[in-house]
C-alpha cells in the first residue's frame, strides 16, 4: 500500500432525524461516523466494461484504510458533494484497503 495515493479527505456519516427542542419539528442532521484519507479512482479498462454492463459507469470508487462499521446506505462527503455508499469490499491481508463503491446523490 502506498500511503501517498491516499490524497482525498472524505467524511463518512449519516443523516439522522432529530427533534428540534425549540420548534418541536424533526430536522435532518448530519452525524459524522469516520473521517479519513482516501484514494479516489474511476474504473478503467476491463473494470469500465464490466461496470457498463451493470450500468455503473457513473459510479466513483474510493479506497480507504480498513474501518469496521461502514455499511451500504451510509453517506460519504467529498469536496462538498454527497455520495451514497453501495457495496463495501474489504481487501485481503496483502492488499489492506477497503473499497467503497459510491453513487452521487442528486
Amino acid at each position: 500500500m502506498n500511503p501517498a495515493k491516499l490524497d482525498c479527505r472524505i467524511e463518512i456519516g449519516q443523516n439522522k432525524s432529530i427533534k428540534n427542542p425549540e420548534t418541536k419539528l424533526n430536522e435532518m442532521v448530519w452525524v459524522p461516523f469516520h473521517s479519513c484519507w482516501a484514494e479516489r479512482y474511476e474504473p478503467t479498462g476491463r473494470a469500465l466494461f464490466e461496470a457498463a454492463v451493470s450500468h455503473l459507469e457513473n459510479e466513483v470508487f474510493f479506497n480507504i484504510r480498513p474501518k469496521d462499521g461502514i455499511t451500504p446506505g451510509m453517506l460519504l462527503k467529498y469536496k462538498g458533494e454527497e455520495y451514497t455508499i453501495g457495496p463495501v469490499r474489504y481487501g485481503t491481508r496483502k492488499k489492506n484497503l477497503t473499497s467503497l463503491q459510491c453513487r452521487r446523490v442528486d
